[in-house]
């Protein structure tokens, strides 16, 4: 050995389903999930500290039959979180269950390490066992960091979301 040392590569996070203990973990994330919004869109996002994830939401989002709210969890804390829930799109649309991916963030410093990545296969993997069809999700203009995300992972845009002004006062 030449004595120059590889840097250990963290361990890899236990994906699973959050429960009650994770509400002030799971909350903190989805603050800064928040405030990276209101940061590039604040003409429709507020921050963090107006807009309260309160637990009987969270309470409400891991119970429901319909909804899935994930973990990465390493060594003991939460570095990672997503939430999705099942829906059905109009008839006239041909992907008649869709899961709709509404947040998904990792920390910082756990960024790159393939957390959010497990996240979205154990949504897959969900999405499967609920007869869903796709996977839809937003990403917001300004979050180069989350298009490149889900573009490496395959996903495509499909549709723009216009903000309009109100005509004809």
């Amino acid at each position: 050995m030449n004595g120059d040392a590889t840097p250990a590569r963290p361990r890899p996070a236990t994906i699973r389903r959050a429960e009650e203990r994770d509400y002030a973990a799971v909350r903190a994330l989805y603050a800064r999930l928040q405030n990276t919004h209101a940061s590039n869109q604040p003409q429709v996002f507020v921050p963090a500290d107006e807009n309260e994830l309160g637990r009987f939401d969270f309470h409400l989002a891991i119970e429901a039959a319909d909804m899935i709210v994930l973990v990465a969890e390493r060594d003991g804390d939460i570095v990672a979180a997503a939430q999705a829930s099942l829906t059905c799109p109009s008839a006239e649309m041909r992907a008649r269950r869709v899961v709709y991916v509404t947040h998904l963030f990792t920390e910082e410093q756990a960024r790159r390490q393939g957390h959010a990545r497990a996240l979205m296969r154990a949504i897959a993997a969900w999405a499967r066992l609920k007869d869903a069809t796709a996977i839809h999700l937003w990403v917001w203009e300004g979050n180069a960091e989350a298009d490149g995300f889900y573009r490496a992972l395959g996903c495509r845009a499909m549709a723009t979301l216009h903000a309009c002004p109100l005509l004809g006062t």
